[in-house]
């Protein structure tokens, strides 16, 4: 018994020796950097941004798309469609629909990479003869 009082003892002098360490007084401490994901932006999401800078994810966005005059060489069409783009200042318009698309891959590991992207459809303006109650 008396052993177990001289270890008691032994352990509250080495508790009462021990220095007091105040986290504030630490100062050799390096903070610990999160390594951050690569991220690869796709030539679509760099022109997508480049129309339109702060563009969300996930949410969709539409571009107008303009072809200049001269840029379209068609042997077949008519003169009522020549003086038509003429009149617009364009031969070709089109409608951009799309949305802004992050996939991330190899999580968890060193070679971490976020991919962002412009997934979108471009639709094509064009005149057709076909009146709107047409079905054929």
């Amino acid at each position: 018994m008396k052993f177990t009082y001289l270890l008691s003892s032994l352990l509250a002098a080495l508790v009462a020796a021990s220095p007091i360490v105040v986290p504030e007084a630490i100062t050799d401490v390096k903070d610990l950097v999160v390594r951050a994901a690569q991220i690869v932006e796709t030539d679509t999401y760099k022109a997508a941004i480049k129309a339109k800078a702060g563009l969300v994810k996930d949410k969709y966005y539409w571009f107008k798309l303009q072809w200049p005059l001269g840029s379209l060489v068609d042997s077949k069409t008519s003169e009522e469609m020549l003086e038509l783009q003429k009149s617009l200042g364009f031969d070709h318009i089109g409608v951009v629909v799309g949305q802004i698309k992050e996939t991330p891959s190899g999580v968890g590991t060193k070679n971490e990479k976020l991919t962002k992207d412009f997934v979108a459809t471009l639709y094509h303006m064009i005149k057709t003869n076909v009146s709107p109650g047409d079905t054929g």
